[in-house]
């Protein structure tokens, strides 16, 4: 069976990593686990028209901070945002506006995620941060905290 949408093609359209230059940041060698903050971003939609080319975004950002118990606030030691557009395309003529409206609430997201966690490991992993453990997300949930109930406006670009 074939899947109403299909995804053509990704890009990283927004790549940004900022670290506190500590020493005991530079010479951890372990998992980096502890301290790790997550949080989703979605861009608005655009649909390109003459192509029939949906183009959906998300962002990922990740944030590696600590508060030591005899300070009032967090040292955040490291920063990393990452974004992915994808190019997506419906294998119907016609989308009904409630299927449109899961698709780019959640399918879309939740086709993104694995490529925008691949950029994520491989950068830390090659960037000397060795593995980090990336958890499971419940993309339902991401979608409703992202967009709650309220149906997502899109671009239209001819």
């Amino acid at each position: 069976m074939i899947a109403d949408f299909q995804l053509i093609h990704y890009k990283v359209d927004e790549l940004s990593f900022k670290m506190y230059p500590g020493l005991e940041l530079v010479m951890y060698d372990g998992p980096i686990s502890d301290g790790l903050s997550f949080q989703f971003e979605a861009a608005t939609p655009t649909y390109f028209k003459s192509q029939g080319v949906y183009i959906v975004g998300l962002k990922l950002i990740i944030k590696l901070s600590n508060k030591p118990p005899d300070q009032d606030h967090e040292t955040e030691f490291l920063n990393l945002s990452c974004s992915l557009a994808g190019a997506f395309r419906f294998n119907t003529a016609e989308v009904d506006p409630t299927t449109l409206q899961a698709f780019l609430k959640l399918n879309a997201l939740t086709v993104l995620l694995p490529y925008l966690r691949s950029v994520v490991t491989t950068l830390l992993a090659t960037g000397g941060f060795g593995a980090i453990r990336f958890p499971l997300f419940n993309m339902t949930k991401v979608s409703k905290d992202l967009f709650g109930d309220e149906d997502i406006e899109i671009e239209i670009a001819e």
